[in-house]
Formats: C-alpha cells, structure tokens, sequence
C-alpha cells in the first residue's frame, strides 16, 4: 500500500510541477491563469516591428510559460545588450559585501593601481571626486562618446584623459563606457575580470553558461557584452526577487537589492534609473535590466513575479511591457485550461517566427556560380547559392576567408552552423571576443517572380536578415534588411 501510495503521488507531481533546472508549474497551480499567459505572449507575438526569441514567465519561483517560436530554441545564447548593465552592478554589489570595494570609494586610486598607464599625467580635482556610486547612479559628469569603442583600442586612458562636462552627482547622462569603467574598477579591486569574479559568485553557482565580450584592453566591456540564454537571465531575477537569495542560498544583501532598485535619477523624459536598473514609473515597485532591442529582466516583487524577455524589436517597448500588467496580470479571460503540463507546454510549442511567402522553384540562372560581393554589412567577399528541390544553400566566404554555409528550406526554417560571425548592430573593437562558436543560421526562402526572397535569423546571436537577390542584366544585385533597421541596403553582386 506505501508503494502505491507513493506512485500515486509521483504521478500527480508529474502532472502538476517537476524540478529541472527551474521549476516548472501550470500557471493555476499558481493562481495565475492558462489563458493570460496565452494571451501575454499572443499579445508579444503580434507587436508591430517585433521578433519575440523567447519569453519566459515566473510565478512564486515557478515557470508557468515559456515560449521560444521557431527556429529559437531554449539552449540558444543570446546577446543581451544593456541588460549586461545590471550584472555588473551585482558584481559591484558583491565586491562591496566582500570588503574588496565601497560605493563612496574614489575610483582613481583602484585604477591608478590596476591600470597605471591609463591614468592622465595631470589629474583634476573632478576626477579625484568621481566615485562608484557616481558611475552606477550615471551621473558620472561626462557626456557620453559612444564612438570611441569603434574608433579605439585604448578605451580607458582616452575617456580618463577628457573633461568633464557637469559635476559628478550633478545630473544624469546616460552612457555604455560608464559601465565600462566600472567593470574596470571591480577588476582592480577583485584582481579578477568582472566576468570570471561572477563565474565564482554567481554563474558558476546558478549553473548559468555565460559569456561577456571584453575590450582590447581585456577588460569586461561591463555595460553590454553578456551573453546567455533566457532561463539563465531568468535565475537572477529570481534571485533578485527573493531579496538576494536563490536555492536557499544568499548572494546579495537584502540592502544591496534595494540599493539596486530604488530610483535615484530622473532622465530627460522622466524615467527612474536605479544603480543599472530601470524603474517603472506607473509601477515603482518594479524594475528592470534593459538591453537595446528589447532584452528584458522584469522583477515584480508585488506579484512575486519575473518576466523575461529577448527579441530583436524596433517598436514601442513602453508598449510591449505594458502587456505584463494589461494582459498577464489580467484575470478577465476565461478559458478552458488543458489539465497537464505536457499539454500546457505542447500548446506553448505552437509559435512559429513567419517563413518567407513566394514559390518553391523560380528562375535558376542565379544559382551555381559564384559572386563577388562589394563591401557590406555582412563582411561577405564571396558567394555561391545551390539550388536543390525545395533547398536553397548559400556558401559563403567572408573578408577574413572564413568559408561556411547557410541552409534555407522553403516553407519552412531550415538549420545549418558554421565559423561564420553573425550580423552585428553594433560593432566596436572586440566584438565577438569571448562569445562560444560555431554559430547557428535558419533560413527560409522563395521565390517572388525573378527574385530569390530569403530571411536568415542568428539564432543563438540575435540578428536576422532579410536578403533578396535580383537578377540584372551584367550581374545580381543583393538587396540587405536588417532586423534592427528600416531601409534596405544594396550590395553588388559581379
């Protein structure tokens, strides 16, 4: 009888929550509803100008849905822009509990220490007076260069060596290299990169596989440069919820999460910045970690909730957040719920990114002959495309003589890998540095009359492109959309 008993009550565990990585439950089973959720990421999938990667949705520490439409898959890694910003306050957080750093601590003398050679010759008073709270609040006194990444190898002696435009403290300036230095000012207090000081406290311990670009100077790029997959996003902001603590283990101070997500600056538009977070001003006792194109960490303490987001949008994504509270936290939808969790995640595995619409076959005097590209976003020199029944692949030598080949199936996504390096938004000196290959493609194409269509996602990056290739009469013209731009770019093709 004991024995039946305990079958009995494994069956029913089964069909409620089970332990992975993260726990997952149905979403009644957390008084939240199946068809919120539904309607939450219906509502994702159909934002204008917008390309939903994965969302993920935690209640009371459980999953309650995730979604990763095609050809996304939940392993995948991905590039989380300015969301990096707030791993790095954590690490400042953690430096300053293990009595390596303070927040009113002056950051000259830790970088005159670490970095002797890029400190000026000359310093000023104002540069003696800029402390770690100054760097994570962003209100260091600098006007933000956001080219100097792209145009230099010596990040940290050039943004030391300029003056100052305001007071530090004095108000608020939004900047990338900010975060740069502070990743620079945990190294010299650590005697670690940021990156490899997290692996320890944290990563390593949440069994998150990450990575994070780092500068020519090899250093952490701190304010962009990380690099995971959604669920391992998804155990911060859980850790971060439950005030520092994760599995019954403490990584931060309950102080240390406050100081992180209690607003201290206004922006121009009124927005509230916390230490490297973003607080909700119609919602202030939430916050977020917010990368460009819409990668998101949503911590929602009054809901017990965390929601994550990574996508490539362009759109409105005041908007888009604001589905959490008018749609997921909407309890006005009435739906029949499915009654297991394999039947909750089989109706989850529906969502599809759209494949490119034409024919299956079209005119072949493109294919089976190799081109010579003019220079591109792409850093493509040489192309060949193959045409087989219902496949089209695309071999591909970059500017370096990287060959690789990319796989496009029609009405449908077709997968292939290669040493290629996906299309970047935002290139700077030591773009990719760190980042685990070989790197994943889908592609589908058709044909639209003469012109052979095809869209072309990174998937475990973040990029996708829409390519079409145009016959003329001494040669092709290819033809470049980004999914992060609006106009169209045009290559050559001889």
């Amino acid at each position: 009888m004991k024995n039946k008993i305990l079958s009995l009550f494994a069956i029913l565990w089964a069909t409620t929550c089970y332990a992975q990585d993260l726990p997952y439950c149905l979403p009644e089973d957390q008084e939240i509803s199946q068809a919120a959720v539904s309607a939450f990421f219906d509502s994702l999938m159909s934002q204008p100008q917008t390309r939903i990667h994965a969302a993920m949705v935690l209640k009371n520490g459980y999953v309650v849905g995730e979604i990763h439409p095609q050809p996304f898959k939940p392993e995948y890694g991905h590039a989380l822009y300015s969301c990096s910003k707030t791993f790095t306050a954590i690490a400042v957080a953690m430096a300053c509990e293990d009595g390596l750093l303070q927040y009113d601590s002056p950051v000259l003398p830790l970088l005159e220490k670490a970095f002797p050679h890029s400190v000026p010759a000359t310093v000023s008073d104002t540069l003696r007076r800029l402390t770690v709270t100054h760097l994570l609040e962003m209100s260091s006194g600098w006007k933000a260069d956001w080219g100097l990444r792209s145009r230099s190898e010596n990040w940290l002696p050039e943004y030391l060596n300029r003056h100052f435009d305001f007071e530090p403290g004095s108000q608020f300036e939004y900047d990338s290299m900010v975060s740069y230095i502070l990743s620079a000012v945990v190294q010299a207090a650590t005697g670690r990169q940021l990156y490899d000081y997290l692996q320890d406290r944290l990563f390593g311990p949440l069994g998150i596989e990450a990575a994070w670009e780092q500068s020519p100077e090899g250093i952490s790029c701190g304010g962009w440069g990380l690099y995971m997959n959604a669920a391992s996003m998804a155990k911060v902001g859980q850790m971060l919820l439950q005030n520092g603590v994760y599995d019954n283990r403490r990584y931060l101070s309950e102080a240390s999460v406050r100081k992180l997500a209690t607003c201290r600056r206004t922006d121009t538009w009124g927005d509230c910045y916390g230490m490297h977070t973003w607080i909700f001003s119609e919602h202030p006792d939430a916050y977020r970690a917010d990368g460009a194109y819409g990668q998101f960490v949503i911590v929602l303490p009054s809901q017990n909730m965390v929601v994550v987001l990574t996508q490539c949008s362009t759109g409105d994504l005041d908007r888009e957040m604001e589905l959490v509270w008018k749609v997921l936290l909407s309890q006005a939808i009435s739906q029949k719920p499915v009654k297991s969790l394999a039947a909750w995640k089989k109706q989850l595995a529906k969502y599809t990114l759209p494949t490119v619409v034409g024919n299956s076959n079209g005119v072949n005097h493109l294919c089976h002959r190799q081109w010579t590209l003019s220079d591109n976003l792409l850093g493509w020199k040489n192309l060949k495309l193959e045409h087989r029944p219902n496949i089209v692949r695309l071999i591909v030598t970059d500017m370096n003589g990287v060959t690789g080949t990319i796989d496009m199936s029609y009405n449908r996504w077709k997968t292939s890998s290669s040493q290629l390096k996906p299309l970047n938004a935002r290139p700077f000196k030591g773009s990719f540095s760190n980042i685990p290959g070989p790197f994943v493609t889908a592609g589908s194409y058709a044909w639209q009359n003469e012109n052979l269509c095809a869209r072309v996602y990174f998937t475990n990056w973040f990029t996708a492109v829409d390519i079409v290739f145009r016959p003329m009469p001494h040669g092709m013209t290819m033809y470049l959309l980004p999914c992060y731009e609006s106009e169209w770019i045009e290559v050559t093709a001889k």
